[in-house]
């Protein structure tokens, strides 16, 4: 396990040394063709997470596809616009909670979304 810590979402050149080092224990299992599920993945821990994916791509042959849910697809493209030019990722507008999606051809999920802070804080006092 290793945890990248972005500023303003760059990798620094420390991130990319450490990512460098560890990547090879995770590019057989990002090599054999899956298309990944990512929900909850475009906020703080998330971007972080596409960056170091984009970095591992750059820089090993990798066969994998990463869709992403997002539930504001203009918001979070227009906020992050360098995740058009990564061919692998693919962001899908979904909420899960009342939209139903085609899973067909995912072979893996990782499902970290929950509800926004100001939806789950709405109305505290």
């Amino acid at each position: 396990m290793f945890i990248v810590v972005c500023n303003d979402y760059e990798l620094n050149d420390y991130d990319k040394e450490l990512i460098s080092k560890m990547a090879p224990k995770f590019v057989p299992f990002l090599s054999k063709g899956y298309s990944i599920l990512l929900t909850g993945f475009t906020g703080f821990l998330g971007v972080p997470f596409l960056r170091t994916v984009e970095f591992i791509q750059q820089n090993w042959d990798l066969n994998v596809t990463f869709q992403i849910l997002t539930r504001n697809q203009d918001n979070f493209l227009g906020n992050h616009p360098w995740l058009r030019f990564v061919s692998s990722f693919d962001v899908v507008e979904c909420d899960l909670r009342y939209q139903r999606m085609n899973f067909k051809g995912i072979s893996h999920c990782i499902h970290g979304a929950c509800p926004s802070a100001a939806e789950t804080f709405a109305g505290m006092k």
